[in-house]
């Protein structure tokens, strides 16, 4: 008679543990091949201005995309590898850049016009606002990181909405990590219970 082979809690625990790893690294590939072809943004929408046009300027980790009409105009790329904050102010797009902790302007189409304007302070402060008027027009800009869509409205009026595919993938990697680790305890819970059936 054959013996029953048991797998050892650190087997289980190793089994486990693969599972999690591998359905994080394939939501994350997935995610990266999207923002690599240019389908999603990198990240979550973390600043907004808007210019006398009324033209939208939304910004993520590595690019500030700018809207008319809900039909995207261009991309701007901030002047940095790493964290930026951005605002508009006389129709002047000023970046503060966290590496030099200082401010740049530029033009509307992303032309460099002068440095160290403003402090990175200075560009942070006004870009924590989540409301600007313009026109006599308020725009309020509203959301919950990876718990609700980043949504803009003017008076009241959605006129930009964080769109489905950006908020599941870009929400994939923080969903992805607690739906792994539910099905590997899960996967565990019914290994035990297995285990005094046999």
């Amino acid at each position: 008679m054959k013996r029953k082979h048991k797998l050892s809690s650190s087997a289980k625990t190793t089994i486990a543990l693969f599972i999690v790893g591998a359905c994080l690294i394939l939501l994350q590939l997935t995610r990266l091949f999207l923002v690599a072809a240019g389908e999603i943004p990198d990240g979550w929408p973390m600043d907004f201005a808007v210019d006398s046009e009324e033209n939208l300027y939304i910004g993520t980790i590595n690019r500030i995309d700018v809207y008319q009409d809900g039909v995207l105009l261009r991309r701007i790329s901030p002047p940095t590898s790493r964290s930026y904050r951005f605002t508009i102010e006389n129709d002047q797009l000023i970046i503060g850049c966290a590496s030099d902790q200082k401010g740049d302007v530029f033009d509307l189409e992303g032309n460099a016009m002068s440095y160290g304007a403003l402090t990175y302070n200075e560009v942070e402060s006004k870009a924590n606002r989540r409301s600007v008027a313009v026109n006599g027009h308020e725009y309020r800009f509203s959301g919950n990181w990876g718990l609700t869509p980043y949504v803009i409205t003017r008076d009241g009026a959605e006129v930009y909405r964080m769109s489905t595919p950006d908020y599941v993938f870009n929400a994939f990697p923080y969903w992805g990590l607690w739906a792994c680790l539910s099905l590997a305890a899960v996967f565990l819970i019914l290994m035990k219970v297995s285990e005094r059936w046999t």
